[in-house]
C-alpha cells in the first residue's frame, strides 16, 4: 500500500483519497510548505508527495524539494502548477524538472480518477505499453479510412527533421501491409532521403541519374515532368504489393531548372496517377523548406500525421505549423498528431492538449533504444 501526502489546496479531495483502500493518506491535505518536512521528519518513508504551487511558505520550492529528497531520495514528487498562460509555463517545464520534481500536472487535470491512475502509473505504463502496438492502428482505424464508399486514401507523414518520420511511415506501411491493399510510399523527404535504405533497395537507376546530371550541367532541356513513364523510372518494388517512390529529390531540389509551379503540378499529377492505381499512397514529407509545396500535399491528403518530439522546440514547431494551418485554412478533421521518442521527461500530452486543444488526436510512441537500434540499420520488408 502506497503512503501518499497531499499539499493539493484541496481538503475535500484528500478527504475522498482517504476513503479508498488501495492507498494511504498520512495526514490531512497539508497547507503550507514547512508543514510537509515536518511531516517527512516523523514518517520518512513516503512513496509520493502532491504539491500545488498555490501552497505558501517562507521556504522556497527549489530549497523545499531539495530537502525532501534529502529525507527521502525516493520518493516521487508530482507537482500542479496553475492553470496557465501557455508560452510562460512552457519556457518553466524544464527548469522545474532540473530541482527534482519527478512530474508536473495542472490544476484542471487532478480530478479523483487522475489521481488515482498517477499513484498507479505503474498499472498505467503497462496498458500504455501494450497500447504502443495499436497507436498506429488508432490512425489507420480513421472513420475517412475505414469509410466503405470512399476512395483510395493518401496518408501524409510529415515532420521536421531528426523527429522519427521515416520510423512512423514504415510503421504505418507495416501495419497497411497486413491488409494484403496496393500500397505506395512516396519519400519527399528532400533533405535526407533514407526509406530505401531502411527497406534494403537502391534509390534509382543509373540513367535516370546520369540524365538529370546531364541537365543539372548543361541547362539546355527539360525532362517532360507530365510524361508517365518519367515517374514509373523512380519507382521501386518492395514486395507484390507495395511499391517506393525514391529520388525525386534529384527534380524537385534544383530550383534553377524547374520553377515552383512546375515541381507542385508534376507531384499533383504523381498523386493523381497513383490514386488510381493504389489504395494507400504513404507521403513521407520533410516539414523545413518548400512551403508552398507541402501546403498542396497535405491540403490532398486524406489523413495528416505531424510527428514531433514533446519538448520545448518539439512544441514550438507544432505552434508554428498549426499557425501556417489556420492561415491556409487546412482542415484539422484528418490530423493526427504523433509524440515520438516520448520518455519520462517528455512534456504531457495533457499539456500539449490544453495548449492546442483538447479535441485534437495525440497518440504517444514510447522511446524505445532497441527499436532505435533496429530501425538505423537496414530492413528486409
Amino acid at each position: 500500500m502506497k503512503k501518499i501526502i497531499t499539499a493539493l489546496s484541496n481538503p475535500e479531495l484528500n478527504k475522498k483519497l482517504s476513503k479508498e483502500k488501495s492507498i494511504n493518506i498520512i495526514c490531512k491535505d497539508i497547507q503550507y510548505r514547512e508543514a510537509i518536512l515536518e511531516v517527512l521528519e516523523k514518517i520518512k518513508f513516503i512513496d509520493i508527495i502532491f504539491i500545488n504551487e498555490k501552497i505558501q511558505g517562507q521556504i522556497s520550492f527549489e530549497k523545499l524539494i531539495k530537502k525532501i529528497k534529502e529525507i527521502n531520495k525516493k520518493v516521487e514528487i508530482i507537482f500542479i502548477k496553475k492553470n496557465k498562460e501557455i508560452n510562460k509555463e512552457i519556457n518553466k517545464e524544464t527548469e522545474i524538472k532540473k530541482i527534482g520534481i519527478d512530474k508536473i500536472y495542472y490544476e484542471n487535470e487532478i480530478t479523483y480518477e487522475n489521481i488515482l491512475k498517477i499513484i498507479n502509473h505503474e498499472k498505467i505504463e503497462q496498458t500504455e505499453k501494450r497500447n504502443n502496438k495499436n497507436k498506429i492502428s488508432n490512425i489507420i482505424k480513421n472513420k475517412k479510412i475505414n469509410n466503405k464508399k470512399s476512395t483510395n486514401k493518401i496518408i501524409t507523414v510529415s515532420g521536421v527533421e531528426k523527429v522519427g518520420k521515416s520510423i512512423i511511415t514504415i510503421k504505418i506501411l507495416k501495419k497497411l501491409a497486413r491488409t494484403n491493399k496496393k500500397i505506395l510510399v512516396i519519400d519527399l523527404n528532400i533533405k535526407k532521403q533514407k526509406l530505401y535504405l531502411l527497406l534494403n533497395r537502391k534509390k534509382y537507376s543509373k540513367k535516370i541519374k546520369e540524365k538529370i546530371k546531364y541537365l543539372n550541367r548543361n541547362k539546355i532541356e527539360k525532362l517532360d515532368l507530365k510524361e508517365k513513364n518519367l515517374i514509373k523510372k523512380f519507382e521501386i518494388k518492395i514486395n507484390k504489393n507495395t511499391n517506393l517512390v525514391s529520388g525525386l529529390d534529384l527534380i524537385i531540389k534544383d530550383e534553377t531548372i524547374y520553377k515552383e509551379q512546375e515541381i507542385k503540378n508534376f507531384i499533383l499529377n504523381i498523386l493523381k496517377i497513383y490514386k488510381k492505381e493504389y489504395n494507400y499512397i504513404i507521403v513521407n514529407l520533410q516539414l523545413e523548406k518548400y512551403l508552398n509545396l507541402e501546403k498542396t500535399i497535405i491540403k490532398n491528403s486524406d489523413i495528416n500525421v505531424l510527428v514531433m518530439e514533446s519538448n520545448k522546440i518539439g512544441i514550438n514547431m507544432l505552434a508554428k505549423i498549426m499557425e501556417k494551418y489556420k492561415k491556409d485554412k487546412i482542415t484539422l478533421q484528418g490530423l493526427h498528431i504523433v509524440v515520438n521518442k516520448y520518455n519520462w521527461k517528455s512534456i504531457s500530452i495533457y499539456i500539449l492538449k490544453n495548449i492546442f486543444g483538447k479535441n485534437l488526436k495525440i497518440n504517444k510512441i514510447r522511446y524505445n533504444k532497441n527499436l532505435d537500434k533496429k530501425y538505423n540499420k537496414k530492413l528486409n520488408f
